[in-house]
């Protein structure tokens, strides 16, 4: 009797470990490498049977690529490849609120193999009404390069990059209105300078469902400057900085500036004041990263200084107390921290719970 039982509670559980990996394929959670297209593609109004890649070729100066239904494609507009279709003076839009462009089985990218599903590299592109997928297997959904300009992404949802969800380099003319950034394993909007934030607009944006921060802003190739945020709503409550205090040397041998005039608001409408979890690691010498994530995360942190900083309240976490000692201002105090396995022990909770979390919600 008693075997009879533990067969019959082994069948159920199996049965709903199955029941939810289907769900979660169904609703895009995992990528079960399914890429057969029941979409349709269509070029100036005329059905297409070719790929995304032809669609956006054949489509011409001033025309248009509709999407019905799921679009499975290789990346498209990415301008370091060679006989690559660059995304210029083009309307890329779904039919329905239902359409969506989805990174097809097989092609991965990352750090060192920068790839994303939809590269603007021209002017005067416009993206609407539509999903855009990476599945996590590739850098960004979307990807605006630094040379784009006049560009407007309407009614959007990217989401399932490795980096983020929609990567900004580019400030010229740029447009973001109803586009949510879901589901980044860093971030969802991920903004690299330089950039002047009078040429970014964002109305009704959001971000949710991310690894690491909703919003993340680095002064990498430049100065950052005047960025508006405030037409962001991160679901998470986090707003991240990552200051390149020594990656991002000019010629001067000075760290690019950064100001941000309004952070996003979290989820009740509220501009986002603090962000407590800046980090400073002596092993990547003047480098703070800024992720909004809980102290537990800098469990090896020997010492942090709290501090008024880009227009927030900011804790820098450091890994070398003499390093701390001269970094602080004459109204800055060094904080001696204890380290522990309670926080390691916490932080890996805390991921888990997070995980879990998005995947159910």
């Amino acid at each position: 009797m008693k075997h009879k039982k533990l067969l019959i509670s082994l069948t159920v559980i199996l049965l709903l470990l199955a029941s939810l990996t289907v769900t979660a394929g169904a609703f895009g959670y995992l990528d079960l490498g399914f890429s057969k297209s029941g979409g349709r593609i269509y070029v100036n109004g005329a059905e297409f049977s070719g790929t995304l890649k032809e669609a956006v070729t054949l489509a011409g100066g001033g025309g248009t690529v509709e999407i019905e239904g799921t679009v499975y494609t290789t990346p498209v507009g990415d301008p370091s490849r060679s006989n690559e279709p660059i995304l210029h003076d083009i309307t890329i839009k779904g039919r329905d609120f239902s359409a969506a462009i989805v990174l097809k089985s097989g092609y991965y990218g990352d750090i060192y193999n920068k790839t994303d599903v939809l590269t603007v590299a021209g002017a005067n592109v416009a993206i609407r009404d539509l999903t855009i997928d990476g599945g996590f297997r590739i850098d960004f959904p979307l990807r605006i390069f630094a040379w784009a300009e006049n560009v407007s992404v309407e009614n959007v949802t990217a989401r399932r990059g490795t980096r983020g969800a929609v990567n900004i380099l580019s400030d010229k003319n740029i447009s973001l209105k109803n586009v949510r950034a879901d589901d980044g394993a860093q971030s969802g909007f991920y903004l690299d300078g330089g950039l002047d934030g009078a040429g970014i607009s964002f109305l009704d944006c959001s971000t949710r469902g991310n690894f690491r921060t909703g919003v993340l802003v680095r002064n990498c190739y430049g100065a950052v400057e005047n960025l508006d945020l405030s037409g962001i709503t991160c679901f998470e409550n986090t707003f991240s900085i990552e200051d390149r205090i020594g990656g991002g040397i000019n010629n001067n041998g000075i760290a690019y500036p950064m100001s941000i005039l309004l952070p996003p608001k979290n989820k009740d409408g509220e501009p986002i004041k603090t962000d407590a979890a800046a980090y400073f690691n002596v092993e990547r010498q003047y480098r703070h990263y800024r992720y909004g994530i809980s102290p537990a995360e800098y469990a090896g942190a020997k010492a942090f200084i709290d501090a008024e900083r880009y227009g927030m309240n900011t804790r820098f976490y450091y890994l070398d107390e003499s390093v701390a000692a001269s970094n602080r201002t004459e109204i800055e105090t060094v904080i001696l921290t204890e380290t522990n396995v309670f926080p390691k022990i916490q932080s890996f909770f805390a991921r888990l719970f997070h995980t879990v979390k998005n995947f159910l919600s």
